[in-house]
Parts: C-alpha cells; structure tokens; sequence
C-alpha cells in the first residue's frame, strides 16, 4: 500500500474521533445506526483527503465495514446494546492499519460487534484491541486452531548428558500449518509472544491421549537429524509430550475475537 500523507486538517479530525463518536453515541437510537455513524467519523475523512489509497485499499475497507454490519446484524434483537465506546473508537482507529491483514482485520471485526451484544459483555475486555495489534497473521491463524481443538500436541526435547542426567533442549516444538520441522524453531517466535501476551501456555505435566498425534514429531528433519547426532555417542533422547492450551484470558480472547 503507498504512503499516506495526511494534511493538519485530517490529522486532527481522526485525533477528535473518540470524543466524536460519544457524541453520536448518545443521540443515535439504534446499534447499527450508531455504527454507521463511528464508521463514517474514523474513516469518512481520511477517504476524502487521502488520495493515494489504492482500489484495492477501498475494496479491503468496504469488506470489513460490510463484514462488521452483518455480524451486528446477525446479534437476536433482545441482544442488542449501545456499544461501549471505549472498545469501538479504539477498535476502528487500530483497524486502519490493518485493513489488509485480513486476519487480523477479522478480529477487530470481532471486537466490536461483541460491543453490540450484550451476552459477551463480560467476556470483553479493554485490552482485546491492544492485543490484535501485537499479534502476527500467522499467530492468528495458531489462536484459530483452537476452534477445533482446545488442546494442541507438543513436545520438548530433552538430550542424556555424558553424566548420564537429561537436559532440556529449551525449545517447544509445534507442527503448526508445516509437513516438516528442519531447526525445530520454526515457531518459537509465535509461542513466545502468545505466552507473553498470557493467550496461551505450554503444559507438560500431561499430554493427549491418542498418541498418533505425537507421530508427527518422530518423523522430523530435525528429530532425524538429531539421532544422527546423538546416537553414535550413545547419548538418548527423550521426548517429552504435553499440550498447547489457552489460558483463561486466552479463552475469553477467543470468545470473543475469533
């Protein structure tokens, strides 16, 4: 996407746009009205000054303004509540630069139609929208996994040392989206900052009951070339399973962004 230079005029609309959007707040009657409104106030102007946004910018925008109305208006009547404008200004004025991750655009999407429903009031939290922002796409696409399993494989290596004791190799191995595993560091960037971000843990105090769900990390460039390594020097290797799970926070995230 090229540059965007924004004249003074633009730069302090989007600075009033959370006192703005109170405003709007209280004088609309109804959800989706309200978000016509917020929306036109974050991006409205921006759109009529900047003028090196590209047809696909205004393809990627209208896609997530139409993304965000149909999940308000799939929320059951009885639901419906004004939003909270401390989640949706802040929500919207983030999106801007993320509007072609679409991942990640996704999730603010998220964010602020849970605004619109009341059954997720409690599962929302302030800090949802800072947490998108320092969030990769891939790291996203790891917290979808979890839709389907809430429990992911993993293991740990730990190597015999010349004494005969264990270390550990200090790495958590995590398949992800690949066939393969060649430094077995392929996701340590991603678990780390989700650990950080207190989404998720590594547990190994247990591990999955079906087994063939840990065939994946014996079957590895890099456990292979580990072997090859290690075994001349008749020096074991244990591998030791556990899960990746979400925190409570995490699950709560979840909820409500993915």
């Amino acid at each position: 996407m090229g540059e965007i230079n924004l004249d003074p005029i633009t730069t302090s609309a989007i600075s009033r746009v959370t006192t703005e959007v109170v405003d709007v707040a209280k004088k609309s009657k109804e959800p989706k009205k309200t978000f016509d409104d917020i929306w036109y106030l974050t991006f409205g102007r921006l759109g009529l000054t900047a003028d090196k946004l590209r047809f696909k910018h205004q393809v990627d925008l209208d896609n997530y303004k139409n993304s965000i109305i149909e999940k308000i208006e799939s929320i059951p009547a009885e639901n419906l509540q004004e939003p909270k404008m401390s989640i949706v200004g802040p929500a919207l004025d983030a999106a801007r630069f993320y509007i072609e991750e679409d991942v990640l655009r996704e999730m603010f999407a998220e964010v602020i139609s849970a605004s619109f429903d009341k059954t997720k009031s409690e599962f929302t939290h302030h800090s949802f929208v800072e947490i998108i922002k320092q969030i990769s796409p891939t790291e996203a696409k790891i917290l979808k996994l979890f839709n389907e399993e809430l429990e992911l494989p993993i293991v740990r290596y730990e190597i015999a040392s010349s004494k005969g004791s264990f270390f550990d190799l200090g790495q958590v191995i995590f398949q992800g989206f690949l066939d393969d595993l060649v430094s077995g560091d392929e996701y340590s960037i991603e678990i780390s900052n989700l650990e950080r971000l207190n989404l998720i843990r590594t547990n190994t105090r247990y591990y999955l009951k079906d087994q063939q769900k840990y065939d994946f990390f014996e079957q590895t460039t890099f456990y292979k070339a580990m072997l090859k390594l290690y075994e001349p020097q008749s020096r074991e290797i244990k591998i030791i399973k556990g899960v990746l799970e979400p925190t409570p926070f995490g699950e709560s995230f979840l909820r409500v962004c993915i």
